[in-house]
């Protein structure tokens, strides 16, 4: 079986869309070795920032003539675009199978109807790409009840297969080892994201700060983008009572003062130095906190279980379909994440061997489905039935 695989965004760049294009392509020329990849000449994004709906139409016109013409070079028996953008002008007779992680409604976070009203041309591409796909597999359960629901795609046209880590995997062994060397009277939390947000810094920082004052001394690395700091100006209106500081302030404030914030900056995955910074900075982590408002599907969720660290994250969205409670973290509500994610851990660290057996069973839910090795063959294998 031979693919040509489309995608989005560069498959040689670790950090083009978090690195999944690039570990994707690596997955699937390891299966299907005649798996031939083709790029399109911009990514939808830049296209979406660069005009108005006319103009956007126009662009995704090209790409899917560019892509339509470079498919017509090809001898292959299948499809897989990653990128929705791409697909409502592909011309084929081969089938698509569209694997991604999200839809223009989902990603607009808006009532159907008013989507409707005010993102006609979304709705449209929306339209375009289930009815012009054969096969439809996405990241999460979530969107696929969207599709579902919203518009009417048949259940059997969808498939639920998991996004991979995107990071080089390591051993049983190097896992086991860091797992038994993370202190036992010291937590250490790793937080990552460049909207710090959207994904709950604020709250990830409540939860140390609780964690220390509840006598378990805790350490919350912070790698990706921090908020601002508060203006000297700023620090002054407040002292005198001229303006007094917001909630988000004071946050900031307490935030960049705290002795037990460590701050990393980016690190990214294509430069080594940053990469292995990363890797030792999350081997030695007991729980990666992911309190998001909003998640397609939370490739740092999976990422952190490749290392053996559980995550701790919000019951909604992507991260509903990755954590199962007590196997590889803890979900919780948003709006009480707080004191259930420190009392969580508080009881952990009181019953110490119950948190090196979750370390241990979220290694063991990535080996087991949340790695591109696993994901990867179950596409081939639903393609190869598809096409037979």
């Amino acid at each position: 079986m031979k693919i040509s695989f489309i995608s989005g965004w560069s498959t040689d760049n670790k950090k083009a869309f978090s690195g999944t294009p690039y570990f994707m392509a690596q997955a699937l020329q390891q299966y299907a070795p005649n798996t031939e990849v083709i790029t399109s000449p911009r990514t939808v994004r830049s296209i979406i920032e660069s005009g108005g709906e006319d103009y956007i139409r126009s662009e995704l016109q090209k790409i899917g003539s560019y892509l339509s013409n470079e498919l017509q070079k090809s001898n292959s028996d299948a499809i897989i675009c990653l990128g929705n953008g791409l697909v409502p002008y592909l011309e084929t007779d081969k089938p698509i199978i569209l694997w991604h992680d999200s839809i223009w409604f989902a990603v607009h976070e808006l009532d159907f109807e008013k989507f409707k009203h005010e993102h006609p041309l979304y709705y449209e591409l929306d339209q375009l790409t289930f009815k012009r796909s054969s096969l439809i597999i996405f990241a999460a359960e979530w969107v696929k009840k969207l599709a579902i629901e919203y518009y009417g795609v048949q259940p059997e046209k969808i498939q639920v297969i998991p996004f991979g880590a995107n990071i080089e995997p390591k051993s049983q062994d190097e896992i086991y080892q860091s797992i038994n060397q993370r202190p036992l009277t010291q937590c250490n939390l790793t937080f990552i994201a460049k909207n710090w947000v959207m994904k709950g810094l604020p709250l990830t920082f409540e939860v140390a700060k609780n964690l220390n004052k509840n006598g378990l001394q805790t350490i919350l690395n912070v790698i990706g983008n921090d908020p601002p700091r508060i203006t000297k100006r700023r620090r002054v209106s407040h002292m005198i009572h001229y303006h007094r500081f917001d909630q988000r302030e004071v946050f900031k404030y307490q935030y960049h003062r705290a002795g037990f914030v460590k701050h990393h900056g980016f690190l990214t995955k294509d430069d080594p130095g940053d990469d292995q910074s990363l890797s030792k900075i999350i081997l030695s982590s007991h729980f990666l906190l992911h309190p998001t408002s909003f998640d397609c599907f939370g490739l740092v969720l999976a990422e952190a279980n490749a290392y053996g660290v559980p995550a701790i994250t919000t019951n909604l969205l992507g991260p509903d379909s990755i954590i199962r409670d007590g196997v590889n973290g803890y979900k919780y509500p948003l709006g009480r994440f707080v004191g259930l994610a420190t009392n969580r851990i508080l009881s952990i660290f009181k019953d110490y061997p119950q948190y090196i057996k979750l370390a241990s069973s979220s290694f063991h839910e990535y080996k087991k489905k949340l790695n591109w090795d696993t994901s990867v063959k179950k596409v081939l294998e639903l393609i190869e039935q598809f096409i037979q």
